[in-house]
């Protein structure tokens, strides 16, 4: 009896004292990915310093191929940084196709709408999203997003979550937020790209961690009232590295879209993903 009394009270102690992952949560796990410490270099080896011709058509290569991203779809979309644009009150107003119209430099509207039935256009566009996400494990995250567009192709675009994580008696929470100048590289009546470079950021009650943002997107409207969107975004958050990538498609109602998709972000070893669904307005 007093054997198996003292192997009771080993296992209550053990389980009162380890501390498993699955109990810190993927919150915990996410803020302890981003404050890690620097890792121990090794020193690298010596090399000559005499440079290669192959090695200079290996990096001109790589260059090469970095830019098809941004070259290859300005050329589809027949994109020049000539021609004057302008923004619909929201997508397919007016009966027109896409979101934009694009006028050759210096062509009066008059001469592209010779019947005087030009649709209402201005030099700027918002979008403004709200959204929620759930992994279905207990951790949720709600979004809210704004883009600024404007005619001169540069912007600006901001998103904030607030993730809400429910542990066995508790729940732990934190907000992730970035902030980007954005750049449209090409663009056509139907489809925009954009490309931009920013700050990351997580927050909680106790501190703040900071870092960089790479982002690269596109909104596509092929047929009224489908909405297309995308986006990929690569970065830093402290000592880990981010990777984060979305995939929504939209029905429109006039100014009103409402979106559902799928949201991948991986923030060090820590990933966060699940379906999303959300409301956007343009104006």
């Amino acid at each position: 009896m007093n054997r198996w009394l003292v192997a009771l009270l080993s296992v209550c102690i053990f389980f009162n004292t380890a501390k498993t992952p699955a109990q810190d949560g993927k919150l915990e796990r996410l803020r302890e990915e981003v404050n890690k410490g620097p890792t121990d270099s090794h020193p690298s080896k010596s090399r000559d310093d005499c440079t290669y011709d192959d090695e200079d058509m290996g990096g001109s290569l790589i260059w090469f191929v970095a830019a098809i991203p941004f070259t290859g779809p300005h050329r589809l979309l027949d994109d020049n940084f000539h021609n004057d644009c302008a923004f619909l009150k929201y997508p397919y107003a007016d009966h027109r196709p896409g979101s934009m119209l694009i006028v050759p430099q210096c062509q009066p509207l008059s001469e592209v709408f010779p019947d005087g039935a030009s649709p209402r256009l201005q030099p700027w566009s918002f979008q403004l999203a709200l959204e929620d996400s759930n992994d279905f494990s207990g951790l949720n995250r709600a979004n809210g997003r704004l883009l600024v567009d404007t005619c001169t192709r540069f912007g600006l675009q901001t998103s904030w979550s607030y993730l809400n994580e429910q542990l066995c008696g508790c729940h732990d929470s934190l907000l992730l937020g970035e902030m980007n100048l954005v750049f449209r590289f090409a663009q056509s009546e139907r489809m925009q790209m954009r490309t931009g470079l920013g700050a990351r950021v997580l927050a909680d009650a106790h501190d703040s961690t900071w870092g960089f943002n790479f982002l690269y997107g596109a909104d596509l409207f092929p047929v009224k009232p489908v909405v297309l969107s995308g986006e990929l975004e690569a970065g830093s958050l402290g000592s880990a590295g981010v990777f984060h990538a979305r995939a929504t498609m939209g029905l429109l109602y006039k100014r009103y879209e409402i979106y559902a998709g799928y949201d991948f972000l991986l923030i060090g070893s820590v990933g966060l993903q699940g379906p999303v669904l959300g409301f956007r307005l343009w104006f």
